[in-house]
């Protein structure tokens, strides 16, 4: 069956297909997409989203590339963050206390605000 068969007769199924990059996504009514139409689906995904990448006129995704790797002869560049790191340094080198502090706020999980005394405890940890 080629690839435009097996795309309308899975429309007429009710099974919405389309891509998104190089990834496909599926919706189907319950009970339409049986574990044999989920493989022949995923078995003929590289050909549906170039199918889906023509009706749109667009051209299929290209495979991600690799990222180079450095030759590992030698000393490596340093990073942005390590160079910034090396001038604060140079700039105080002794007793230069630098660190980094995350605070995630969730208000669905702590929906109560903060009061006075949160807000002090807060900050005498950041400055800890």
């Amino acid at each position: 069956m080629t690839t435009a068969a097996f795309l309308d007769q899975v429309k007429r199924l009710g099974v919405e297909l389309a891509a998104n990059g190089d990834r496909l996504r599926c919706s189907a009514p319950a009970g339409v997409l049986t574990p044999q139409l989920r493989v022949e689906i995923e078995k003929r995904k590289p050909e549906i989203l170039a199918a889906l990448a023509q009706e749109r006129g667009a051209q299929p995704a290209a495979p991600p590339r690799a990222i180079p790797r450095l030759p590992r002869e030698g000393a490596l560049p340093l990073s942005f963050a390590q160079r910034r790191l090396w001038f604060l340094g140079r700039l105080e080198p002794v007793g230069v206390c630098r660190r980094v502090v995350v605070v995630r706020v969730e208000p669905k999980r702590n929906p109560r605000p903060l009061r006075g005394n949160d807000r002090g405890r807060l900050s005498h940890d950041a400055a800890a």
